[in-house]
């Protein structure tokens, strides 16, 4: 991020439902910040092999807000 934000991170299935939630955590401007998703849901279940979504949805103090949504395949 190029300003401190709270960051969001949520894995979507290719319909667009929630998988699981991975939480809000405060983000560094400038730094490496990184998120590791286990592959499982929230119920804790392994997810099957096959196409998902990131979104990232970033807000700053100042209440300014942007998000991103990326394509992954789980193997």
């Amino acid at each position: 991020v190029s300003r401190a934000s709270q960051v969001t991170v949520r894995i979507l299935n290719v319909a667009g439902r929630t998988i699981r939630h991975l939480g809000t955590r405060a983000a560094t401007a400038g730094a490496v910040n990184t998120v590791t998703w286990n592959r499982r849901s929230s119920a804790g279940t392994s997810v099957p092999p096959g196409r998902y979504l990131a979104r990232i949805s970033a807000r700053t103090p100042d209440g300014q807000a942007t998000q991103a949504v990326r394509t992954f395949h789980v193997r």
